[in-house]
């Protein structure tokens, strides 16, 4: 599977709150354009439907009013939703851009990018309103394999940074999606037990390798104070994907489950106790593709 990297982060505005900017790219004369969405009322034609019929047809509600805000988007334009710092230990506000090809490839249930995994962790942080959550979160963008290729000591830096704020934070489980070679799986850091979980729909035996591997078992032995406990790597059993491009769909039912667990499971393996390899059903995927569509819905664009 293939995901895109996201633009720099930009200066957003300071409250913190969600906000979506209507990017228009690509102008003759190198200025941005804005446009105003709007909602398609009554039955969509088929002619103006951006994925097959059949496609269509089999959308959930939430998907179809997806479809409908951005059918009118221009091709070339991008929505760009705000990632508070506080949630991947920015400096300064980013985010995520979502272009009209991303929304298509997610209603059709193929390639996910970059930009698609941090709108659903932005969903996930907004929904914890506690001040003692027990969830962390890394930038998939920041720890991706091409990172860890291009610049090892910015993406040693990060983590060491990321990782230092989530236990001065108290968060038990830091969630980090992780891309490489065309794959999605999720890394699970527990550092008060020295353990990193590796939940990957397509496993392979040997487990597959990663280049953060190396990365995070450096910062972590360098928190590792007691110098008492030996950093493990643990393969969760975990549902197995059929196709070969759901993995990003599989990334955030983990991240999902774990979220929605971890509130009453201090230990993590508890959460997965019972073994589960078959695929996940279509209701189940539906289930947070539907909360990525309704967040993503519910974000206000401003009137231009």
């Amino acid at each position: 599977m293939k995901a895109k990297q996201k633009k720099p982060p930009n200066q957003a505005s300071k409250d913190g709150q969600r906000s979506m900017e209507l990017i228009a790219k690509g102008s003759s004369q190198g200025k941005s354009q804005n446009s105003k969405l709007k909602s398609s009322k009554g039955p969509v034609s088929h002619a103006n439907l951006l994925v097959e019929s059949d496609v269509f047809d089999s959308l959930s509600k939430p998907c179809k009013w997806l479809h409908s805000l951005v059918s009118e988007l221009p091709d070339g334009n991008a929505i760009g939703v705000q990632m508070d710092m506080s949630l991947f230990h920015f400096f300064e506000h980013g985010t995520a851009w979502v272009t009209k090809d991303d929304i298509c490839e997610f209603l059709k249930v193929d390639m996910l990018n970059i930009s698609m995994i941090q709108v659903f962790m932005r969903s996930l942080q907004f929904d914890d309103f506690s001040s003692d959550s027990h969830i962390g979160w890394l930038d998939p963008q920041s720890i991706s394999g091409a990172s860890c290729m291009n610049n090892r000591a910015e993406v040693s830096q990060y983590l060491d940074d990321g990782i230092r704020q989530c236990t001065k934070a108290k968060n038990k489980f830091i969630l980090a999606p992780y891309f490489e070679d065309l794959h999605w799986m999720l890394l699970v850091i527990c550092v008060s037990s020295h353990t990193i979980y590796q939940f990957d729909s397509c496993r392979r035996d040997p487990l597959r390798s990663v280049l953060v591997k190396s990365l995070l078992n450096k910062v972590l032995m360098k928190m590792n104070v007691k110098k008492s406990a030996l950093l493990q790597w643990k393969s969760v059993k975990c549902a197995q994907q059929e196709g070969g491009v759901e993995c990003g769909y599989y990334v955030m039912k983990f991240m999902h489950d774990i979220f929605k667990s971890c509130k009453e499971v201090q230990d993590l393996e508890k959460v997965f106790k019972t073994p589960r390899e078959e695929p996940f059903t279509k209701k189940e995927l539906d289930e947070v593709r539907d909360k990525w569509a309704i967040y993503f819905n519910d974000c206000e664009l401003p009137s231009v």
